[in-house]
């Protein structure tokens, strides 16, 4: 299941200091350009709204209004004397089809909404620091919705049932007991765990509770209810057609209890991959996100279910 389905709060952490931080100073570089596809081309002639749905070419773009207005119009159909369905204010990132054969696009707002407006009015959005995604919380499940990757704070307000960006996945090419690889057509990353051995590690107990453990090499212990972990994550390496590198050890070591099951890559533009780990169980669950950009970590984050 891609979207985390049980209740959260979460805890989002940005890299200490390490927000363009090199990955071993290769830069990722790849082909294929990944922002998003349409469902449906629009006629200019009919209405054709259709709902927008990213999956990873140019067909689909993110773009804002310019109105001396201060809001445009999104109209059921491609013409100006059609039904206004709703105004789309400045400032708002909306999504979009361009068209080679109408000056009308397609037009979804974060809402859901989805109408025409006049090519003249849009302005096309160029940061590849915007990503897509969805969320839940326990009152609402947003569809897609438009974050700069720098406003992910270390905590979001509610509480989430899962967040999760939309891309293109990478598809699993192996797979064993220790190790998963996934791929697209340009590019592997591979997670390899080992068994974790107390002995290697310094490991902190609770006063009160001699059992419990609450730190290992001094920082907290993901994936575990206060128990001993069993697995560890060894690596994850990032492979291209002609560069190989690892994310730091030190973003990686106190990831325990990995599910190569729940391992997810998707390709959000042609530079920049995320990868999304749902490890651990039950108490000791928990979610990590690498956005991984030019060959540098733009955002670690991890987040918690209770």
């Amino acid at each position: 299941m891609r979207l985390f389905t049980f209740l959260t709060i979460l805890f989002i952490l940005s890299c200490n200091n390490d927000t363009n931080e090199h990955v071993t100073n290769i830069t990722i570089e790849k082909k294929q350009d990944c922002v998003s596809k349409s469902a449906q081309s629009i006629d200019k002639e009919t209405d054709n709204r259709q709902k927008i749905k990213f999956n990873c070419d140019k067909n689909t773009l993110i773009g804002t209004i310019i109105d001396p207005d201060g809001y445009t119009n999104l109209r059921e159909k491609p013409h100006a004397k059609s039904i206004v369905l709703s105004r789309i204010n400045k400032e708002r990132f909306f999504l979009y089809n361009p068209s080679n054969s109408s000056n009308w696009f397609l037009v979804e707002k974060l809402d859901g909404t989805v109408g025409y407006v006049h090519k003249s009015r849009i302005k096309e959005v160029l940061d590849d620091n915007l990503i897509i995604h969805k969320y839940a919380t326990d009152k609402e499940e947003i569809d897609q919705t438009i974050t700069h990757i720098d406003s992910l704070q270390r905590y979001l307000d509610g509480f989430p049932f899962g967040f999760e960006i939309i891309g293109k996945d990478f598809k699993q090419e192996y797979k064993d007991s220790l190790s998963i690889t996934l791929s697209d057509n340009t590019a592997k990353v591979t997670l390899k765990m080992i068994k974790f051995i107390p002995s290697q590690h310094r490991i902190s107990y609770d006063k009160n509770s001699p059992e419990f453990i609450t730190a290992i090499d001094g920082d907290e212990v993901n994936g575990t209810d206060g128990d001993m972990p069993l697995y560890e994550t060894e690596s994850i390496t990032i492979a291209d057609n002609e560069n190989i590198f690892d994310i730091p050890k030190k973003h990686l070591k106190n990831l325990f209890e990995p599910n190569l099951e729940y391992m997810i890559v998707s390709r959000i533009r042609e530079n920049q991959l995320a990868i999304q780990l749902f490890n651990g169980d039950a108490a000791g669950a928990y979610s990590v996100l690498f956005i991984i950009k030019n060959g540098q970590i733009r955002k670690r984050i991890l987040y918690f279910p209770f």
